[in-house]
């Protein structure tokens, strides 16, 4: 009889048998691992450091996700059980999450200079903005000013007619001087976020209550 493997494109879909081992060692952790180029490898964690009764495994996922710091893909599993079979396609083993917390603050700082360039950038069409507002708020007064020198039954209708004029360029130019004003204050309050975000991924790392990888014997499952 003839044998029956996944229907449809295989790469497409979860891998659940393994044909190739690959040992952890040493001196592949923290590195991309061998053959993940375009798939993951699943782990067997063959143990845990003596004494405990459980692992921590921090790994590298084959996708990512953004939560807000940027695309995350470095993840810790938990009181993970020696002789346990992880279902997921990670690239690399880690030895710690530090990483996580040093990608999370060079990302926020990119966001940072990112943000501060915006913000520049919308100051100084704002103040092109108020002073084309200043400049309208002058041509305006002029033009009342002229309709004086006009037949007193012609005065109403020039400064209605100004009047029209400059209050519609006026009333489009407050609109933008509004806007930029919204997003200078959202760019503002978003750094404050980002600074304080950054502030706590240091306190983690400088506290040390960042997570060690403590499995031993992983094997990577292709």
């Amino acid at each position: 009889m003839a044998k029956r493997g996944l229907e449809g494109n295989f790469m497409a879909q979860p891998r659940i048998l393994a044909h190739s081992v690959l040992p952890i060692t040493e001196d592949l952790v923290g590195k991309i691992l061998p053959f993940t180029e375009g798939r993951g490898c699943a782990l067997y964690i063959g143990g845990q450091e003596p004494g405990t009764t459980s692992c921590d495994i921090v790994v590298r996922m084959e996708g990512s996700t953004d939560i807000g710091f940027g695309p995350e893909d470095i993840v810790v599993f938990r009181n993970v059980a020696p002789g346990s079979f992880l279902p997921i396609l990670v690239t690399s083993v880690l030895s710690s999450d530090v990483e996580f917390y040093e990608e999370r603050i060079n990302y926020l700082n990119a966001k940072l200079v990112e943000l501060d360039q915006s913000i520049a950038s919308d100051k100084a069409r704002l103040e092109a903005v108020e002073t084309e507002i200043a400049e309208t708020e002058i041509k305006k007064k002029e033009a009342f000013k002229a309709c004086q020198d006009l037949p007193p039954v012609e005065v109403k209708q020039c400064e209605s007619d100004a009047a029209k004029k400059y209050d519609k360029i006026l009333k489009s130019l407050r609109e933008q001087e509004a806007e930029l004003n919204d997003e200078i204050d959202a760019n503002e309050r978003q750094k404050v976020e980002a600074d304080k975000a950054i502030a706590e991924a240091e306190d983690v790392i400088n506290s040390g209550l960042t997570v060690e990888t403590s499995a031993i014997n992983v094997l990577g499952l292709f």
